[in-house]
């Protein structure tokens, strides 16, 4: 006779508890060690898995819970492939070089704190990334200021502002893309739902930095720091607004609600023919396509001896399908973790007492704003708190009849707005090693981040009032509920697994 099954069984509170700080406690010493974060996530994963077996669980179950999650993730690891490809085309083309070339022109000194918002908001969207906008824009904004004795904190607090709205409501953000595919919506209505929160805050924001700014003045023209960016830039493209077509392409296909995937294709490709057609003789399809697979590098362009700026290096050399390995590597093991710890009812016991007292709408928002707060700030990065946090309380949603739309927003009404407070995550680390501003202290921007602090607000006012919520219908919420008991195995065909295990 074969080996009969091991019972399944519900896992205790303690249980619950203890392997959920187990798995953080690793992935935060592993992290403090240097480790890189998909080594520690995987390993987490491996430690789930054992407890997941504790419980009954055989590694076939488990893989096939993996499979699942992974299947719905098959699309956002496309886009984000993809994010890459159309930032390798774009450098090689020259439309993001013109693009920084016109935010630097349209720099206003007498509304400089306004200016820097407006202008990495502009560049955080077109390009998909807050640390490209401040890499750029903002460095040009920091320079500008700092000439004209403006107040270091505000202005750092303007630029990442701006570059957090773009990343935000960006559908090239690699965030933006994250949030809803852990919690299993479409991106457009994604970044539709985030209109509710974003721009308001993007509105007050612009109200707040353009009433700092009235008093600012001084000079009207650029540093000789940007305007030798701006001269390098000149030298190594032909910067026609010609090359803007990529970008309004692509804006025209997003506005329509075009499918990402192939707009984003049509746009890169249209890219590369750019670069080819109105660039000079080294700009071959060559060139263009291996930019577009494995990253652009200005020294495969640029005029022989020419000295290439720290600047201008620092800008150019990025994009490529390959920059986004990292980020794949990421959404693999830790939607893998994520699996089994909801498939053998870890996550869902751990969260059980908040579920209990999130039973209105604000309360659920509440609660999720809290653990997405909690969880980045001990981890550092907001993809854990986004895959973390959109599994464990999609459930509790879904049971106030919130709709998916209405998690996923709040997944990045902190996850994205509060990365640039923690010193020891990556966004605030970069934000003050690139803007050279402390994030607190006397001289700390984190006085200044209006957009920061009012998203979360906002959501909170808006479940208060059921505005923007996406309510569902009794059809609807059952219809997910169904889902969801299906992907982590409902009690009561975990009892009856147990019970058939004692029969036999």
């Amino acid at each position: 006779m074969g080996k009969a099954a091991k019972a399944k069984r519900i896992p205790s509170y303690g249980e619950a508890y203890f392997c959920v700080v187990l798995v953080f406690g690793i992935v935060i010493g592993a992290m403090v060690l240097g480790i890189p974060v998909q080594a520690t996530m995987l390993f987490a994963a491996i430690i789930a898995a054992a407890f997941a077996y504790n419980l009954g669980y055989t590694w076939v179950e488990l893989e096939k819970a993996i499979s699942a999650k992974l299947g719905h993730l098959a699309p956002t690891v496309c886009i984000l492939w993809l994010i890459g490809l159309y930032l390798g085309a774009n450098m090689f083309s020259g439309t993001l070089p013109l693009l920084v070339k016109y935010g630097f022109e349209i720099i206003s000194p007498k509304f400089l704190y306004v200016s820097a918002l407006l202008v990495c908001s502009a560049l955080s969207v077109l390009t998909g990334s807050s640390w490209t906008s401040v890499a750029t824009g903002g460095i040009a904004c920091m320079t500008i200021g700092r000439i004209l004795e403006c107040n270091d904190a505000i202005m750092a607090a303007a630029i990442i502002s701006g570059a957090i709205f773009g990343d935000k409501i960006s559908p090239m953000s690699e965030t933006t893309n994250l949030a809803p595919a852990c919690v299993g919506n479409d991106l457009w209505s994604h970044v539709y739902s985030q209109l509710y929160t974003t721009m308001p805050a993007w509105l007050i924001a612009i109200i707040f930095y353009t009433v700092l700014g009235l008093h600012s003045g001084g000079l009207a023209e650029a540093p000789d720091s940007a305007v030798a960016v701006i001269a390098q830039l000149d030298e190594i493209y032909n910067l026609t607004p010609v090359l803007l077509l990529p970008v309004v392409v692509l804006l025209v296909l997003a506005v329509m609600q075009k499918p990402p995937i192939p707009s984003l294709i049509i746009s890169s490709a249209l890219a590369v023919i750019c670069g080819v057609v109105f660039q000079g003789p080294a700009f071959t399809m060559k060139v263009g396509t291996i930019a577009a697979i494995s990253g652009f590098k200005v020294t495969t362009v640029a005029p022989q001896g020419m000295d290439i700026l720290y600047e201008v290096s620092y800008l150019l050399n990025r994009g490529g399908m390959i920059s986004m390995a990292n980020t794949v590597m990421i959404c693999y093991t830790g939607f893998s973790l994520t699996a089994i710890m909801i498939r053998c009812g870890i996550l869902d016991k751990a969260v059980e007492p908040l579920m209990n007292f999130a039973n209105t709408r604000v309360k659920a928002v509440f609660t999720a704003e809290i653990a997405i707060f909690v969880v980045h700030a001990v981890a550092g990065i907001s993809y854990l708190s986004s895959v973390f946090v959109g599994a464990a309380w999609k459930k509790c949603y879904v049971k106030n009849k919130l709709g998916l739309p209405a998690l996923s927003r709040t997944l990045e009404d902190v996850g994205t707005t509060v990365s640039c407070l923690f010193p020891w995550g990556q966004s605030g680390a970069f934000y003050m090693a690139t803007l050279g501003v402390s994030i607190y202290g006397a001289g700390g921007y984190f006085k200044y981040l209006t957009l920061s602090y009012m998203c979360p607000v906002i959501a909170l006012l808006l479940a208060a009032f059921n505005i923007g919520m996406f309510n569902l219908s009794d059809e609807e919420q059952a219809k997910l509920m169904a889902e969801i008991e299906s992907e982590e195995g409902s009690v009561e065909s975990m009892a009856e697994l147990e019970a058939e295990g004692k029969a036999g």
